[in-house]
């Protein structure tokens, strides 16, 4: 089989602005105080093939 000649090659990435950071840093003994705001933004998935 000619793979150049019968195959198509498939790739699908994902893009997504929704990430936030979920942890914080604080003195030794003390719980972090994380303020994160909310987002509702779309995924965006991307597909491409030759």
């Amino acid at each position: 089989m000619d793979y150049l000649s019968n195959c198509i090659f498939i790739d699908e990435a994902a893009l997504s602005i929704n990430l936030r950071r979920s942890s914080g840093w604080s003195k030794k003994g003390t719980t972090p105080a994380v303020s994160v705001r909310t987002t509702r933004a779309k995924t965006y998935t991307n597909l491409g093939a030759i």
